[in-house]
């Protein structure tokens, strides 16, 4: 079917990177792919996230090269990240996103190590400060663009200056016009420098900015989260061509969708809307998007540990060539070429002076030829089968004497076999438990929220004595009311390593190693606590009234954990119910919160005594262990005797009490009475 390159593509996808649905760490294997650049010469980029790097693979090849990074190894030096998300490919230059470094990094081509050109002063609000980036752009005067996810805005850093300039949003978390609520993916339009659209994520639609405007205008979604063609569900990342079709990848819709310019809905052009998959033709949680230069679309499909390349379509061409021939006799004249089997002929017939149109037809064939070559290597542990799919293009070019005509049609068949004695999907980074330690303590990272009474939101690290928040039930089925009663630890400049729990919905929570989460095991109903280092992606993590799957664990270090203390003993972290105390000293939840019942009475009686607004822990801890913690900390083994000894001392007691009176029963029921001698 005739087309425009770029107006339409074959819906089933192609795999040019990583393995589908296996994750791993060697050059034929990626580990959820958070996003995805090509350069002029079709070399492609791929964040390997979990592996902390960047993956190059040249075009037609499925053997990646470290480009940035060290494969399993976080750190903050000018080689190494800490969750590399979001990248930007120039000519000879790749621009990234370093998560939890808080910074973007500038590669030259073929260098080992990276220079800082936003960010990488620390978690903060400043202008020269990051808090979580998850989209580049860079124009060709080499200024950078970035999403501030956690600041809600978009900022622009020159490439002669170390502070940003705020150009949309910096107005808090909203969906007004001029606000933000978790942007991610930002893109330039490429017919105005001037224009910026932004996947406002948590508002499920893009909006587009005049950059330093002070409004945006919703272009796409804006109906609430849904899976309809005029809604979107958490959009991470948004492209658009010189006709102004905007390119949507509509993550937890498992799609990938095109908006044309003023439609009030959107056209499918990858995956299936609100089902993940791992054919050829679906997606699963579909993070960043680009085009080649011949207008291909590649996808990073995350949680199916790949890339997919939906080709565009091909052009099939028609050429009619006209001819006035003045003659007084009649004239056949035939041209064959030998490209292929291709045959134009043009007569012309005349009496007097005659005009006859010719239309000449180019047929093309094209012969592809495949190299198949097999690789077998046997251990007594693992027996691994690659297969190796090699694939020649052959083009054939046709010519006439009055016009030529070009076709081409290219047609791949791999076949890829794999067999391995066991396949982990889980997508943690291994090597981070070996590299890094853990505090002592369970703690939560300071940019996640809890929801308060009031109806708000305060992130964890504004807490303070007294605030009245909710949390949920034992069983999950119930909001309870709560309050926070003391800031037990807080660290606001140290690093520490972070499990990052990321459910299928989008939602997520980051908790230390040794922090106790509610989850309920595959195929079970009943809550139980488990240490955050011990889940796996088989678990599920409560909500309000269900439960939820994973997508993803991720393993970061990051700057900045507190451990705040409730009345009930829970805290309900953007929607995902936690425990707050920590499994380091090998004692359960219920144990560590009967501990804490002194604490909770305490506090309780002094409110009622001297009001509200009376903190009887007399401060608010900033940074370091309250002397409370400390004192409980140094001495908790005499608590555990006091405390396990007590119920052994209650129960001995209950059983002599029981003992005693049992006796005296049995006395009297063989004991007879003496009658009384009156006189």
């Amino acid at each position: 079917t005739a087309c425009t390159p770029g107006s339409s593509w074959n819906e089933t996808g192609l795999t040019v990177a990583g393995t589908t649905s296996i994750s791993g760490s060697n050059s034929t294997l990626l580990s959820y792919t958070n996003d995805v650049g090509v350069d002029i010469y079709l070399n492609l980029y791929v964040a390997d996230a979990n592996n902390q790097r960047i993956q190059r693979f040249a075009s037609g090849s499925t053997t990646g090269q470290t480009v940035g990074g060290v494969v399993g190894t976080i750190g903050s030096t000018s080689n190494l990240f800490n969750y590399p998300r979001a990248i930007f490919v120039s000519t000879s230059t790749l621009f990234v996103s370093d998560l939890y470094n808080y910074r973007i990094q500038r590669y030259t081509y073929n260098a080992s190590s990276a220079v800082t050109v936003a960010g990488g002063n620390g978690l903060g609000s400043g202008l020269n400060q990051i808090n979580i980036c998850h989209g580049i752009y860079v124009d060709v005067n080499g200024t950078v663009y970035f999403s501030d996810y956690s600041n809600n805005r978009v900022m622009k850093e020159l490439n002669t200056s170390s502070t940003g300039v705020v150009i949309a949003g910096n107005n808090g978390a909203g969906n007004a016009s001029n606000q933000f609520n978790g942007p991610m993916g930002i893109y330039i339009d490429v017919n105005n420098g001037s224009i910026l659209y932004v996947a406002d994520s948590a508002n499920h639609r893009i909006q587009k900015w005049t950059i330093g405007g002070t409004t945006g205008i919703t272009v796409a979604g804006g109906n609430s989260a849904g899976s309809a063609l005029n809604q979107l569900n958490t959009p991470r990342a948004v492209i658009s061509d010189s006709s102004y079709n905007l390119y949507i990848s509509d993550t937890n819709n498992h799609r990938i969708v095109v908006w044309a310019s003023g439609a009030t809905v959107g056209t499918l052009l990858a995956g299936t809307s609100g089902t993940a998959g791992s054919t050829s033709a679906t997606l699963n949680y579909p993070n960043g998007i680009t085009f080649d230069t011949n207008k291909h679309l590649y996808v990073a499909d995350s949680n199916n540990f790949r890339v997919q390349k939906f080709m565009t379509c091909t052009v099939a061409t028609t050429t009619t060539t006209t001819t006035t021939t003045t003659t007084t006799t009649s004239t056949t004249s035939t041209t064959t070429t030998t490209a292929t089997t291709t045959t134009t002929t043009t007569t012309t017939t005349t009496a007097t002076t005659t005009t006859t149109a010719t239309t000449t037809t180019t047929t093309t064939t094209a012969t592809t030829t495949t190299t198949t070559t097999t690789k077998t290597t046997t251990t007594t542990t693992t027996t691994t089968t690659t297969t190796t799919a090699t694939t020649t293009t052959t083009t054939t070019t046709a010519t006439t004497t009055t016009t030529t005509t070009t076709a081409t049609t290219s047609t791949t068949t791999t076949t890829k076999t794999t067999t391995t004695t066991s396949i982990t999907t889980t997508t943690t980074t291994t090597t981070a438990a070996t590299t890094t330690t853990t505090t002592s303590g369970g703690c939560y990272f300071g940019d996640d929220y809890v929801k308060m009474l009031d109806g708000g939101r305060r992130r964890i690290d504004e807490l303070k004595v007294g605030d009245k928040i909710w949390s949920l039930a034992d069983n999950g089925r119930h909001f309870v009311e709560d309050e926070m009663i003391l800031m037990m630890h807080a660290e606001r400049h140290s690093l520490d390593v972070f499990y990052s729990f990321e459910t299928v919905e989008g939602d997520s929570v980051s908790l230390t190693g040794s922090h106790n989460i509610v989850v309920v095991v595959a195929g079970e109903t009943q809550p139980i606590f488990l240490r955050a280092s011990k889940v796996t992606l088989k678990h599920r993590l409560v909500m309000f009234n269900r439960t939820i799957g994973l997508r993803n664990i991720m393993v970061s270090r990051r700057i900045g954990f507190y451990s705040p203390l409730t009345l009930t003993g829970y805290l309900l972290v953007n929607g995902i119910s936690t425990s707050v105390y920590a499994d380091s000293f090998r004692a359960t939840h219920h144990t560590l919160h009967r501990v804490f019942t002194p604490v909770r009475i305490y506090y309780r009686l002094t409110r009622w005594f001297f009001g509200d607004s009376y903190n009887p822990f007399k401060t608010n801890i900033e940074d370091g262990m309250h002397p409370l913690i400390s004192f409980i900390l140094r001495h908790h083994w005499p608590i555990r005797a006091i405390y396990y000894g007590s119920h052994i001392i209650a129960c001995t007691i209950i059983i002599a009490v029981a003992v005693h009176f049992t006796q005296q029963l049995l006395l009297q029921s063989f004991t007879k009475p003496r009658k009384l001698d009156i006189k």
